[in-house]
């Protein structure tokens, strides 16, 4: 989940407007890896050879890793700053006309940002090579079929929605897809919220720090236990985990889902303007469909939409070293669990 400052990202998507599709045209169908409830697949800058982007509705832009930008040969003609689920402020280097392949499809982006993703890159346990958003989304109905691990892509034009699927309005924040849900907590309220889809976001109710205080959530969903568990442009987001009694989504009702009620004061859960996100956990149990050209999504239930929502419990996260990916280093201890318990450090 990435989001820039309204100066940067109004510039951003003015470029990316006219972003256009050529060559093959879709449907197209290609394979996609699934990583910590993210969705990888290869998308080719100019002649090279495929880099893994991240599909993220998180991101209002599409972006390139800096160091993608520096092994592909780009050549920077600005520099601007963006935020996203951390609290800090990153730099990026601006690219002008671009051009991504796709499942044959040539895109041409007169506008490609270059974001250093190497922090993010690390606990996720594999090169985040770039980040494919909103302007590109945008241009397609993309069906994600979690279960078979394959995106398709359709002309918005010929897209026919397939029996069964449930339609859910969108309306668009800052190029971000935004819908109603329900969260229904222990003590019986059930909340309405205004959430963001965001295939960028790996937990699956994830509560925004405004809402998750007004709503008296943090003391709600106990017991609950505190970690900076996310990692994100701008560093690590903190939250307070525990569980909800129902997630109401799409007309389906999810038992006893994790919550993770944000504490963090900046960065995109903080934000005021929205109250909270679903995330890749919820959404990995349907076949979901991106249409923005008609300001909505499909869901369509899998064989994994009655699993358990687990969490791991162990009370530590892993990080990689470096790039290379050789060598790991324990990220976090939390107080008071078998890691602590055991002196991990």
């Amino acid at each position: 989940m990435r989001r820039f400052s309204p100066a940067t990202l109004a510039f951003l998507l003015a470029c990316a407007s006219s972003g256009t599709v050529s060559a093959v045209r879709p449907p197209a169908e290609v394979p996609f890896q699934l990583t910590q409830n993210h969705i990888y697949l290869p998308v080719a800058v100019g002649n090279h050879p495929p880099s893994w982007f991240l599909l993220d509705t998180g991101a209002g832009i599409t972006a390139v890793a800096q160091t993608t930008a520096d092994a592909t040969g780009l050549v920077a003609t600005g520099k601007g700053k963006a935020r996203g689920a951390g609290p800090g402020v990153v730099e990026t280097t601006l690219h002008r006309d671009v051009d991504l392949n796709l499942a044959g499809m040539s895109i041409h982006l007169p506008q490609l940002s270059g974001l250093p993703l190497t922090a993010v890159s690390l606990p996720e346990g594999r090169s985040m090579e770039g980040i494919l958003g909103y302007n590109v989304i945008r241009q397609f109905v993309i069906e994600i079929d979690y279960e078979q691990r394959l995106l398709r892509f359709h002309a918005p034009s010929s897209y026919v929605p397939p029996d069964g699927a449930v339609a859910v309005p969108i309306a668009f924040h800052q190029g971000h897809p935004v819908l109603e849900a329900a969260l229904t907590l222990p003590d019986g309220r059930t909340l309405p919220m205004r959430m963001m889809v965001d295939t960028g976001a790996r937990g699956g109710v994830i509560v925004n720090t405004p809402f998750a205080e007004k709503h008296r959530v943090y003391e709600a969903i106990a017991p609950t236990v505190d970690g900076a568990f996310g990692v994100g442009i701008g560093g690590a987001s903190a939250f307070r985990l525990g569980r909800g009694k129902q997630f109401k989504l799409a007309g389906v009702t999810l038992e006893a889902p994790i919550v993770s009620a944000s504490l963090d004061r900046a960065g995109a859960i903080a934000n005021p303007e929205l109250d909270g996100i679903v995330g890749g956990e919820i959404l990995r149990r349907f076949t979901v469909t991106l249409d923005y050209p008609h300001k909505r999504m499909l869901f369509t239930p899998n064989a994994t939409l009655r699993e358990p929502f687990e969490s791991d419990m162990a009370g530590f996260g892993f990080k990689a070293a470096s790039l290379k990916f050789d060598r790991i280093l324990v990220r976090y201890v939390i107080p008071r669990t078998a890691a602590a318990e055991a002196g991990l450090q």
